[in-house]
């Protein structure tokens, strides 16, 4: 078996997968809201054992066969044997090991593949992961936003996704193939290019020590370019405002 995961600030995506010779089978998938967690160590517990709900009959069966069966000598639950687990996390992973971004996390590989017995774990950076996935996908997997001119064969290619923070990673012609490169950059400081932009920095300076363009290109960025507008402007409808107030803002 192979564990996959996607670690992300707000949500999780766990996946066990069957390790055939020449293919590999999805056995199951969960999400997971990442901050209900404390570390991910606890939340891979709860995915590898998912707990089955007791039935009224499950109750009746489990206390029949308590009374008629020793307890020692119940067969006890055979745990999963994961040969191959392979994270992509939203942070920087230098040595196996990572401070998450936007989690109070810290994830190390050594320590997964101690606490679960997993022979091979491997962290990457999110974006890195994502990276080694889009060289995978067919062309009819592919919807196109904007059209633009495609780059030159060999030449290096950007990928930038949006979500709790702003993640950022490169691909390069390493010769044969191209290579993911992680990348931090979207915590490079946010530099505005015209009066409006300048306003929105000047807002955002209000909230924070550091204005990245994270700040601005992700989920909280949205809602904070919205406050700016609506602080600036003065003109928001109340219908508006009763429904931000009532759900996630983002």
């Amino acid at each position: 078996m192979i564990v996959a995961g996607d670690i992300g600030g707000t949500k999780t995506h766990l996946a066990l997968y069957d390790w055939k010779k020449d293919r590999v089978d999805p056995v199951r998938l969960e999400s997971f809201h990442s901050a209900d967690y404390t570390s991910l160590e606890d939340m891979l517990t709860e995915f590898l054992v998912p707990p089955k709900p007791p039935t009224p009959i499950d109750e009746y069966e489990a206390e029949k066969d308590s009374a008629a069966e020793p307890e020692e000598e119940r067969p006890a639950e055979v745990p999963l044997k994961i040969e191959a687990a392979c994270f992509g996390i939203a942070g920087p992973v230098i040595q196996n090991h990572c401070q998450t971004t936007n989690l109070p996390w810290v994830v190390d590989g050594a320590v997964l593949a101690k606490r679960f017995e997993i022979p091979n774990v491997r962290l990457l950076n999110d974006l890195e992961a994502m990276a080694h996935g889009i060289l995978l996908l067919r062309a009819d997997e592919v919807e196109v936003l904007n059209a633009g001119t495609p780059p030159p064969h060999n030449q290096a290619l950007a990928l930038i996704a949006a979500g709790t923070g702003l993640g950022e990673a490169i691909l390069f012609w390493n010769g044969s193939r191209y290579q993911p490169m992680p990348s931090e950059g979207g915590h490079s400081d946010f530099a505005p290019n015209n009066d409006n932009e300048i306003g929105l920095l000047h807002h955002l300076r209000g909230h924070y020590m550091h204005v990245s363009y994270e700040r601005v290109l992700s989920g909280p960025g949205l809602h904070a370019i919205y406050d700016y507008v609506r602080d600036s402007r003065k003109n928001e409808p109340t219908w508006l405002s009763e429904q931000i107030k009532a759900g996630d803002p983002a």
